[in-house]
């Protein structure tokens, strides 16, 4: 089994995105969150894959954020981390290729986010969406300003 928390298959033009922390629902922390804007970034550049899917390893697709910014956080703490948040999106809002999230089980916070921007959504009858920033204090305002063109 692979250690690494970000898994990046391709099979000719389609590639396939692996959230691989099963054993934390794949909540994704700060490690794979760069993981994932680095993979993100390199295969926009490149521009070879027509397809790439995003998927999580065992029961949930993606808990969300392992961890949200604490109150006694610096504004640029909170920047930093905010900010990479919204360049993942872009990147997968302008993936040159189709962009395919497979959903089971949760798809939380973040995990609903990436749901959210893929351009195709598969869901297991079991998958259960929901902002859970928001038992942390946070509004869900990031992931809302995308929700509206994926429910109309």
């Amino acid at each position: 089994m692979s250690t690494q928390k970000i898994l990046l298959e391709e099979k000719g033009d389609i590639g396939t995105l692996t959230l691989n922390r099963p054993d934390r629902g794949n909540a994704v922390d700060k490690e794979m969150m760069g993981a994932m804007e680095g993979i993100l970034s390199e295969l926009s550049v490149k521009g070879h894959l027509r397809v790439l899917v995003l998927c999580g390893r065992g029961e949930d697709f993606c808990a969300g954020r392992e961890s949200w910014p604490k109150p006694t956080k610096s504004a640029e703490d909170w920047g930093e981390e905010l900010g990479q948040i919204v360049r993942v999106n872009h990147l997968l809002t302008t993936f040159p290729g189709i962009t395919i999230a497979l959903v089971q089980g949760k798809a939380n916070g973040f995990g609903f986010g990436l749901a959210v921007l893929s351009d195709l959504t598969l869901s297991a009858e079991n998958s259960r969406f929901s902002f859970s920033e928001i038992k942390a204090g946070f509004p869900p305002t990031i992931v809302m300003s995308y929700l509206s063109r994926w429910i109309s």
